[in-house]
């Protein structure tokens, strides 16, 4: 089976890469997806902006794919939040 290399990039900041073993670049994509996912349930953001991204490699070096995933809250005039901006 061939290797992936999984770069993980939460707010700008890179964590420890992942390697994985997969059945090809569908089970890649499968598993970037699951990582995204799994991050954005562990906790909300303190914030109001927050950023994922995970890189997809093979083990030679080569890029395969990226998912990226942006949660970006917009607070409206009017709400009580708004006017602590």
């Amino acid at each position: 089976m061939p290797t992936y290399i999984f770069d993980i990039t939460e707010d700008g900041q890179t964590e420890p890469s992942v390697t994985l073993e997969l059945a090809g670049e569908s089970a890649a994509r499968a598993e970037a997806m699951r990582a995204i996912a799994e991050m954005m349930s562990g906790e909300m953001p303190n914030g109001d902006k927050k950023e994922l991204e995970v890189l997809v490699k093979r083990d030679s070096g080569t890029d395969v794919l990226t998912v990226r995933l942006t949660l970006d809250t917009e607070w409206h005039s009017g709400s009580a939040r708004s006017s602590h901006r």
